[in-house]
């Protein structure tokens, strides 16, 4: 029954979780509440941060609870190993027990174990936005992690993953909106100026964006704020909107 009661428990708090991570409505935001909720959810956590591996095999450190994580991320980025590089996108979970007896990624385990960390949990995320990325849990005992956390670690990353995801795909359709009411916009002060009709304007647009080459959005606004026609815009014009 007891087993039962911590299940459900777990359950209730993931669904919690979940709702407030698909509910921060952009990725910058939903990357912050995964790591500040980590250490709340994932027992032994004191450090969190989600990094994301280049194509060059360096980390990047879109979100990190405080300066150690960023200075971990930058020990397997010098180093070229790690459990987040080994982790990212692969959606499997790797853990180091001990830094001072670590031999999978010996040369970062003994810079972590002299930043002061004693364990570590990397977690593979699966996500459009982040395809090469993981989620690192630091604590700064040896041990402070074991089977039952890693497999509770691996499901808050599934849910991280989908809250990303889904943050990606409003911020992509807001862009979309956002361009086509630009071009919008920029229509019809073309058809206004040069008396031609929706077709005629749009396809000035269109000129402007093949030749210089730049997307058409770019173009609707640079035309909207300076009110430019579009056959004389130069690149040069460009850089503030580009």
């Amino acid at each position: 029954m007891g087993a039962e009661t911590a299940e459900t428990r777990l359950a209730q708090r993931l669904i919690t979780v979940a709702r407030s991570l698909q509910q921060q409505g952009s990725v910058e935001r939903t990357l912050r509440g995964i790591v500040d909720t980590a250490g709340d959810f994932v027992e032994g956590t004191s450090h969190a941060g989600i990094a994301s591996l280049r194509r060059n095999r360096t980390l990047d450190s879109p979100a990190y609870t405080d300066e150690l994580v960023l200075r971990l991320d930058r020990v397997q980025s010098e180093v070229g190993e790690g459990p987040c590089m080994a982790a990212a996108g692969r959606e499997q979970v790797l853990r180091i027990d001990d830094m001072t007896t670590d031999e999978r990624w010996p040369r970062f385990a003994e810079r972590a174990a002299d930043l002061g960390v004693g364990s570590m949990i990397a977690c593979g995320l699966r996500t459009d936005g982040f395809q090469k990325a993981a989620l690192n849990l630091h604590a700064p005992q040896p041990r402070a992690f074991d089977g039952t956390t890693a497999q509770v670690a691996s499901l808050y990353a599934e849910h991280a993953s989908l809250a990303l995801g889904n943050a990606a795909t409003q911020e992509s359709l807001r862009g979309a909106m956002a361009s086509r009411q630009m071009i919008g916009e920029a229509t019809g002060i073309l058809m206004e100026r040069h008396r031609v009709g929706s077709r005629g304007a749009f396809e000035l647009l269109a000129a402007a964006s093949q030749r210089l080459n730049v997307k058409l959005s770019v173009i609707a606004e640079h035309v909207v704020l300076s009110g430019q026609d579009p056959r004389t815009i130069r690149a040069t014009d460009l850089p503030a909107v580009r």
